[in-house]
């Protein structure tokens, strides 16, 4: 498989970071508060009862929408022995979950961008602590906070269908040695003079960005997404659907993704021929179900 490149943006200031995790805090108080239910399984066959027992299988989840908020930290190291259309559910139950989580994040921090901006275009002044958010977010995203359009092009969600398709297509569906060992769903890699966790490929020449789980890589891919020139493409798109008022679908944003791999416009018709060939589309309404007790799952890790 080919890795793909990773495209840096600013990192995050002290202030995204804690702003991060006190909206965390007040849209996920089971995963944070007494609610929670932890969990270490042992394989993959352990997961798969559990996913049956909550109603977590894909036909379930298309038909009523409701995915179980099972939020599983690492990868089970067996999931490359199991069948086929077993390892294939099983992988789009667990990771459902994470990409929701991770677009809810941003669906959130996007209405509250929009408080902001409604507030200084009307010629109300912001407090120091709304402008500093501010100025926080726009950095991390790679633009100026002066820049309302560029702002609300960044910020924005990205189809589960797009997702859930590449991390199939990066990660094997769940069996490469990077998602094994390092949670690397997306294929990221760390650039040369990059920091942060890493897992070195078999002969060292490529450093693959690593993570403590599954849902940190995903938030870490949307970020990517939406903030590297080298997905402005992919944007653009998105925006001009809205505008028209069109659905967003993973498969028109697909054509963004040409400087994602080596492979270019091969790589875009591997990643829709996933999306029509799993029906991933019928994911993108899905919500969690926050009303079930929650479930942090992990597994034994690998080295």
């Amino acid at each position: 498989m080919l890795l793909r490149r990773f495209h840096w943006v600013v990192p995050y200031t002290i202030l995204t970071v804690a702003s991060c995790l006190v909206l965390q805090y007040f849209i996920f108080p089971a995963i944070f508060g007494p609610g929670r239910r932890g969990l270490e399984l042992k394989d993959s066959h352990d997961l798969a009862q559990l996913v049956r027992d909550l109603d977590g299988e894909p036909s379930h989840i298309l038909q009523s929408g409701q995915v179980p908020p099972m939020l599983v930290r690492n990868l089970p190291g067996d999931l490359a022995m199991l069948p086929v259309n077993e390892k294939v559910e099983l992988f789009i139950s667990l990771m459902l979950p994470q990409i929701i989580r991770a677009n809810t994040d941003i669906r959130n921090t996007r209405k509250e961008l929009f408080r902001i901006l409604s507030k200084r275009n009307s010629f109300r002044r912001l407090s120091r602590d709304e402008q500093w958010w501010l100025n926080s977010l726009a950095q991390a995203y790679g633009c100026d906070s002066s820049n309302d359009v560029e702002l609300t092009l960044r910020v924005d969600t990205i189809p589960v269908s797009l997702v859930l398709a590449q991390a199939i297509e990066e990660s094997g569906w769940g069996t490469s040695r990077f998602a094994r060992v390092g949670n690397a769903m997306y294929g990221q890699h760390l650039p040369e003079g990059g920091q942060g966790k890493f897992i070195s490929s078999l002969h060292g020449s490529v450093k693959v960005a690593a993570f403590d789980s599954i849902y940190l890589a995903t938030r870490s891919y949307l970020r990517n997404v939406n903030s590297s020139r080298a997905y402005g493409a992919l944007r653009q798109i998105r925006g001009d659907l809205k505008s028209q008022g069109k659905q967003v679908t993973g498969y028109k944003l697909a054509a963004g993704l040409l400087h994602y791999s080596e492979k270019g416009e091969q790589y875009i018709r591997n990643i829709r021929y996933l999306i029509k060939r799993y029906d991933l589309e019928g994911f993108n309404n899905s919500r969690i179900s926050w009303s079930q007790k929650v479930l942090a799952i992990r597994f034994p890790t690998l080295s």
